[in-house]
Order: structure tokens, then sequence, then C-alpha cells
């Protein structure tokens, strides 16, 4: 039996004052004088013999009651294994949660500061001999290892709140990998966090069985919160003098309406958008927001609104770039009609940078800082274009295939290993193209207003693609009057692939002399364009991809934030013509940030935390226990935050053996025992 309070064992001596009421007895006796107590004697002799019995046997009925009394108050309990410091040290691993759900505040006050008091309380009540592992969201190095009481203590009066959430099953493989490598078994491991049904997730957890887990769920008061969940932007283009269209995400998490909300929009620290919102309990509502792009270069933003009490994700941060560049490389046949068309088309915008080369000289280099690839009219396609091509729609950009007149075997075979539709049977009859469809998205923003007897471009010479071989995903984006397809679309891996059926140019068609000739391509272009997300959530595993232009793998870029309080440098891995970073850890705060290399900024960049968090439900003791009861988890124990200490909770085995009823129980029977003795025993 041990005791949590061993301190009020002191009053035990409060048993010492019965006993000295009886051994001195203070009562005075009246003297009474008989003329012959010869016949008394054998009478008193009696009395005094039984009445001594009788004082002995209230005495300790009295004593013990006392003593039950004071062993009640002590809390004794009877210890179980993993609930006390054992004599070979015990190991003991601590999960304390610090994401920003717990600066939230539950009836204890703010979460965070209240697990950090259980925790430290967690550690006093194992004593010194033992050795503690404590783990937090941050996952840094630091935490990898075990700590003595004082340094565990320390430890956790520093945790401060961390952006990043992790699931429960995160957590314990964290402490699985780090407990192998140590070759330690710790006797028991606390879980304190307030158990977010987003991100805990005790569903799937691989308990370790060998261990006693407890949860400790820290209630949190229940409040409405309503989030700047996601944005992106309608309009494909972000470039000069161009209307842009930005539209965001609102969600609402508690359960209130909200029906007079408002949203702004910052562009390089000014407000150039108002919109207003209503949003009901448990949806979402989309904001619309509208404004000309007025200059180049890089541009960061951000929606805003007000909700209280949760604020971190009130504000979604968004960055792009203006500049717009892309580069197009057109591959010629040898047999290839009208040339200067696709030269012309781009040669004469800036926008565009232009680059031409012959079927049997292809500069494959130029591949690697291609957004586009033109393949007009190759008849045949060598294994070594092919593998450059492979490559090349790896790492992403767009591919456009304007076939010949008469396509050889390696045609088919190529077309074959990027899994598109092979042509058939040419077809000489004349026809013309069939009127736009408006609902298709490749074509929304390009024309005003579409005619139904708008003329169409006519091709003399088109394939009909052979129908089993059609696989899934390709979207008709052009038909002929006949029902054939004139223009394919179809995404596999990370490009895009553009195919016609018919040459286009010279005799077998006029498209490339009619006014859709120039839209079609323009927005072929634009949707090859390796565009950057708006923003990256703040996590560990976060990969930035850009396409790496200038092929320069010996200087490292650096991730510099615009505040200029971080500059770090990622971890890089060149992949053909796109390079990913890698920035693990390093990056903690949401906001801007550029990337850089030499001087020269790159890319732009936005980072927010995650939304993982937003949704305030918890999972409630019971729920727990529930989950842990359907997995057959006989070693995981789930305790509710009561007011008692956690290590009050831990050492009396969250009152599976609590044994101050049992006391006072005795303490009872004592008293009526004295009662009895008091009333009946003559």
């Amino acid at each position: 039996m041990a005791f949590l309070y061993p301190s009020f064992l002191w009053a035990l001596a409060a048993v010492l004052v019965p006993v000295v009421i009886h051994l001195f007895n203070f009562r005075r006796y009246k003297k009474v004088y008989f003329s012959n107590v010869r016949f008394l004697r054998e009478l008193q002799m009696e009395t005094k013999s039984r009445s001594r019995l009788k004082e002995l046997l209230v005495l300790a009925a009295r004593c013990l009651a006392l003593a039950s009394l004071v062993l009640a108050f002590s809390r004794p309990f009877a210890p179980s294994a993993g609930s006390t410091p054992n004599s070979g040290a015990p190991r003991i691993a601590v999960y304390i949660d610090n994401s920003y759900s717990m600066e939230n505040v539950g009836r204890h006050g703010p979460l965070l500061e209240v697990a950090r008091k259980e925790a430290k309380d967690l550690v006093k009540a194992y004593g010194g001999s033992a050795r503690f592992y404590i783990v937090t969201n941050n996952f840094d190095g630091g935490e990898q290892r075990w700590r003595t009481q004082d340094d565990a203590m320390e430890f956790i009066e520093n945790i401060r709140v961390c952006p990043v959430p992790r699931t429960l099953a995160e957590v314990s493989k964290r402490q699985q990998g780090f407990l192998a490598r140590t070759g330690d078994k710790p006797a028991a491991m606390y879980y304190f966090s307030d158990v977010q049904k987003s991100t805990f997730g005790l569903e799937d957890l691989n308990p370790d069985t060998t261990a006693q887990i407890t949860v400790f769920p820290l209630r949190v008061n229940k409040v409405n919160n309503v989030v700047a969940d996601t944005c992106w932007f309608v309009s494909p283009v972000r470039q000069q003098g161009f209307s842009q269209r930005l539209r965001a995400q609102v969600v609402n998490r508690g359960d209130n309406n909200i029906d007079a909300g408002s949203a702004r929009l910052f562009l390089n620290g000014q407000q150039v958008a108002l919109s207003t919102f209503s949003v009901r309990a448990g949806s979402t509502a989309t904001v619309d927001f509208s404004y000309v792009q007025k200059s180049g270069g890089f541009h960061y933003g951000r929606v805003e609104i007000e909700d209280y009490p949760v604020t971190f994700d009130d504000r979604l941060h968004f960055a792009y770039d203006a500049r717009m560049n892309i580069s197009v490389a057109a591959i010629n046949g040898a047999n290839a009609q009208d040339q200067n068309a696709l030269a012309a088309l781009f040669r004469n915008d800036s926008v565009f940078d232009f680059r031409t080369f012959s079927e049997s000289a292809v500069d494959y280099g130029a591949f690697a800082t291609a957004d586009l690839i033109v393949l007009n009219q190759v008849e045949e396609v060598s294994s070594g274009m092919l593998s450059e091509l492979q490559k090349y729609a790896d790492g992403g950009g767009g591919i456009v295939i304007v076939p010949p007149a008469g396509p050889g075997p390696s045609y088919d075979k190529a077309l074959s290993s990027f899994g598109l539709p092979l042509p058939g049977a040419p077809d000489t009859a004349a026809v013309s193209a069939a009127t736009i469809d408006p609902a298709s998205g490749f074509w929304t923003g390009v024309f005003e207003k579409l005619e139904p007897r708008m003329n169409m471009p006519r091709v003399n010479l088109h394939f009909v693609l052979k129908k089993n071989a059609i696989n899934a995903g390709i979207e008709q984006l052009l038909s002929l009057d006949n029902g054939d397809a004139l223009l394919v679309a179809a995404r596999r891996g990370n490009a895009n692939f553009f195919m016609f059926t018919s040459p286009l140019f010279g005799p077998f068609s006029n498209f490339s002399r009619h006014a859709l000739f120039v839209p079609a391509f323009y927005r072929i272009a634009m949707s090859c364009i390796s565009q950057q997300p708006a923003y990256y959530t703040i996590h560990p595993d976060v990969v930035i991809g850009m396409r790496n232009r200038d092929r320069n793998d010996e200087q490292p870029p650096h991730i510099v934030g615009k505040d200029g309080a971080t500059d770090i440098i990622p971890e890089k891995r060149t992949v053909y013509n796109r390079m990913l970073l890698f920035p693990r850890n390093q990056i903690t705060g949401d906001g801007y940030y550029t990337l850089t290399r030499q001087g020269e900024e790159l890319l732009p960049l936005a980072f927010n935390h995650s939304r993982l968090e937003s949704d305030l439900t918890i999972q409630t003791a019971e729920e727990l226990r529930t989950i842990a009861g359907q997995k057959g988890w006989r070693n995981v124990r789930v305790v509710e935050h009561t007011g008692e200490t956690a290590g009050a909770q831990v050492l009396l085995n969250a009152g599976d053996n609590q044994l101050w009823k049992l006391f006072i129980f005795l303490a009872l029977v004592f008293f009526f025992a004295e009662c009895l003795l008091l009333r009946f025993f003559r």
C-alpha cells in the first residue's frame, strides 16, 4: 500500500489524545465511609476488573477510528504496474500536444498551460530515479533523448505553440522509432491533448502492448470559428493589364449562422477589394474578388476575415509571379507545310520565347526550358526523340501533336507510349468544324459571345481515331460536323497532351489561316504553363517544385522571408527539368517568402498554417474509451481532467485501486463499536 499524501500521516499523532485521556483520569472521587466493608470487597474487585476491560475496548475503538480517518485522508492506494517508480529507474514517455488549438481556453485555463502543469505534476510523481522521453509537435532532434526529472521539468516549462498538427499515429511512430534505437522499453506512456476529431485519430494508433498507455483529454470551452479555408484564381493568366478574379472559400465551423461577414483582399500591403458573405453553421461559402493587375513582377496578397477568439486561421496568404514568359519549342517534320504560321504566331508576341528545329536536327537541351513542345507533322519519332519526350513529360509541361499526312510506324509507337488514341484510316472528305461548345472549360473566356452560325475552319484530310484505342481521360475539345474529333486533350502523368487529327497546314486545312488558330494555340500554351500553387501549407513534408530553367545545380537556392528574419537552404533534388525543394521543419511561420539564388529572385512563395485544427470538434472521454474497447486495447486508459492533478490520477490508477473508502468505512465501524460499548457494556 502507498499513499498519495503521505505527509498527512503526521496526523496519526492525534491517536495519542484518547490514550492520554485514558492514562490521566481527572475525575475526583468522593470518599464514603462504611462501618464494615468486609462484605463489599469481593464485589469491588469484580467491578473494577470489568470497568478496566471496558475502558481498554473503548480506547482501542477510539484509536482505531482516528487512525482510519487519518489514513483515509492520506489517500491510500494499491500500486499497479507502471504507476509508481520501481527500483530499476522507470522509463516514462510523454507527449504534449502544442498545436495551435491548444491556445483555446478550457475550464482550468489555456489548454497548453494546463498540459504543461499536468505534465510537471506527472514528472514529480515519479521521483528522481525515473527518466523521461518528452515529445511535442515540433519533432525536433533535441527531443530525442531521455531526460532526468529536473531536465524534464525545465523542458516542459519552455514548450511553446507549434504550427504543425500531429496525429497520434505520427507521434507513436516517432516514439517507437526512438525506443527501437535506444533499446529501452517504457513502463508507461502518457498523452496530453485536446483530442480533436480532425487530428487526434486514436483509432489509427498502433499501441505498444508492453507499456501502460494513458490518454488525458483536456476539456475545451465551446467556441465558434469561421475559417478562411482556401483560395484560388479563376482567371488562368496573371499578367499586367489583365483583369483578375480570385475566389476564396470560407467555412463556418461553429453552431451560429453568419449573416453579414466581411472579407478583405490585400495585395502588396494595400487593400484592393472588399466582399461580404453569409454562411450557415457547419457549411461553406464562396467569396469572389475582382481587380486589375496593374504591374508585373512578384505579388504578395492575403484574404482576411474577422473572427474571435480563434484567429490563427483568419488570414490566408498567397503569392504569384505576374511576369509572363512562355517557352515554346517546335519540331517540324521533313514534309511540314506552312512552317511560318507557328513562327508568326509566337514570335510576334513578347510573352513567348519561340525556338524551332527540323526533325533531323533537334537540340534536346531546349526541352529542359520549354513549357510547350509542338510536334508539327513529324513522320518518324526516333527512339532518342521518344526517350527525351518521355523525360520531358515526366517533368511536366505540354506537348502538341499535329499529325503528318502519312505517319510512319514509329508515330503510332510514340502515341501508344503516352497512352494516346491511335489514328485510323484517313478521311479525305472536306468537312467543317462543328460549333464550339460553350460549356467546355478550355474555351472559357475566349469569346464574349458565340454566334450559332459562326464560320468554322475546314479540313480536307483528317484521321478517324480508333474508338477502341481511346483511353479514359480523353477530352474532345473541338469536333467536326460528322462527329469525328479534330482536337483532343489528355492529362498523362505530369504533362498535358493536345492532339489534332488533321495536319492543319497547307492544302490539308485552312485552320492556320482561320481566326480560331490564334486563340486555340494561345489557350494551349497558357494551359501548359507550370503554374505554382498560390500558397503552401506549413508541414515537414511540403515540396516546392519549379522548372529548372538555367540548369545551375552547383549554387543552392535560398528561401528568404520577406521580413528578413528567415534565410534557409532547403534540401534540393533535380529531376530532369524540374527542381524539387524540401524545406523540412525549417519554415515555422506563416507569411511571405522569396526563393533566390545568387541574389536573383526566382519565385514568390506564401505559407499558411494547416486548417486541420480549425475544426474544433473534440472527442469525449467516453468516445475514446469506446474506441479502445472496440480495438481490444486492455493497456489503454482514458483519464478525464477533473481538477485532480495528473500525478495524483496516475498514482491512483484513475480510481481503480483507491483504498480511502475502505478506511472511511472502518472509521465508521469503530465509532459505532465505541457507541455500543458505552451503551451496553455494564
